[in-house]
């Protein structure tokens, strides 16, 4: 017994080479990996350990022993840091962070998650619940882009019980994590909610197929986004984005409101955009011309009908030049620290009006400081060898609208 090759082959053939592989242990990441391998692709595997429970570390380490048995390469992955208060959210974003690291430390271009169409139905749920719309509940696509990398999930039509068929198959014995039956997690309760509903004849296909209708219409709003923000939005390699109002006041609503999201997600280099209840109360301050915080950015009227969006002052971090800062910005290595130009280091700056940006994005400018003497400011017009780029250049703001 295989799973069907058709699941692999045509994402393998148009992009050829090794891919990465997260493998937890359970049936559903065992089964891809075993899929991948028949499918005749190089992989590399990694698997995450959060140090949260007992046994953790002995199902890593028993992933370990079947990948070499595999022939297969593998490492384990061990969180550092604190959790934080949500501890499943928490969790799956420091499983994003350690993996996306490992693949670019690696070369790899595309890592292989093990979400099944039991997991699309649960997500489904849980968003309805949240009051998504069409976004949330367009569920987990198939391929995507996160941190750098191409997410992909070939099992997303699936179910987890014609995996554990195939592994039982094969021979391969799994681990079941004991979190997947706590009543604590919503995701837990969805699970059984959905058992519940498939006794009425709703089953997980007939979400993952609404999710499927909702990911349609996802992708005729991005392109729409897209085509409005050709016209109306302003983008500049100082990482800040203008926007015009009267232009984007004739605009659909759910159109304006996603272009504003986008632009604060990405002067943020924020994975999730905020409520819609925020956003609305910013699209009020763009309107009155007035001042505006957040999701870690700053919005103040330039030049009567634009509104500028730069990056919050107070969230920006100081930090040793490592070559990159801020997410967004890749940098050249140099002695010194990093941190935003401010007021202050504008006052070295004499020249800093005749660069045509504004004062309030070149406070949010990334400047090269040592000793408390500011070496470099390249955006305002300070001379020096340092020099400071937007990661994907300005373009990478249209890109990065559409998802799918």
């Amino acid at each position: 017994m295989r799973l069907n090759a058709d699941l692999f082959k045509n994402y393998l053939m148009r992009n050829p080479g090794r891919v990465g592989v997260a493998v937890s242990g359970g049936s559903d990441s065992l089964a891809l990996l075993h899929g991948l391998l028949d499918a005749g692709a190089q992989t590399m595997v990694a698997t995450v350990d959060h140090g949260l429970r007992d046994g953790a570390a002995e199902e890593a380490a028993e992933v370990e022993r079947q990948c070499t048995a595999l022939g297969v390469s593998h490492d384990i992955l061990r969180r550092t840091d604190v959790p934080g208060g949500n501890l499943q959210a928490d969790a799956r974003k420091a499983r994003y962070r350690l993996l996306a690291d490992w693949a670019a430390g690696h070369g790899l271009r595309t890592l292989v998650l093990g979400h099944t169409l039991n997991d699309q139905a649960e997500t489904f749920l849980l968003r309805l619940k949240r009051g998504s719309g069409v976004d949330g509940l367009s569920g987990m696509a198939m391929e995507s882009r996160r941190h750098g990398l191409t997410l992909w999930r070939p099992l997303l039509g699936r179910c987890r019980e014609d995996l554990r068929a195939y592994l039982r198959h094969k021979g391969v014995v799994w681990a079941d994590d004991p979190s997947n039956d706590d009543m604590a997690f919503d995701r837990v309760k969805a699970r059984k909610i959905l058992k519940v509903l498939s006794e009425l004849g709703l089953h997980a296909e007939d979400f993952s197929q609404v999710a499927a209708r909702m990911a349609r219409a996802r992708q005729a709003l991005e392109e729409a986004t897209l085509a409005l923000a050709r016209q109306v939005a302003e983008v500049y390699n100082i990482g800040s984005v203008a926007l015009d109002v009267p232009a984007l006041s004739a605009a659909p609503a759910e159109l304006r409101l996603r272009l504003i999201a986008h632009t604060l997600c990405w002067v943020a280099s924020a994975d999730y955009r905020p409520r819609a209840n925020a956003l609305d109360r910013l699209w009020a301050a763009m309107m009155d011309e007035r001042p505006h915080t957040l999701h870690g950015c700053m919005g103040h009227p330039i030049r009567g009908r634009f509104y500028e969006i730069v990056r919050e002052i107070a969230v920006m971090p100081v930090s040793e030049n490592i070559g990159a800062y801020d997410t967004r910005w890749v940098c050249d290595p140099s002695a010194g620290t990093v941190a935003p130009l401010t007021k202050k280091g504008m006052r070295d700056c004499p020249e800093w009006r005749a660069t045509g940006w504004s004062g309030i994005a070149l406070a949010a400018s990334p400047s090269l400081w040592r000793d408390g003497e500011l070496l470099s400011a390249p955006f305002a017009g300070k001379a020096g060898a340092w020099t400071c780029r937007l990661k994907g250049g300005a373009e990478s703001f249209f890109s990065s609208i559409l998802k799918y």
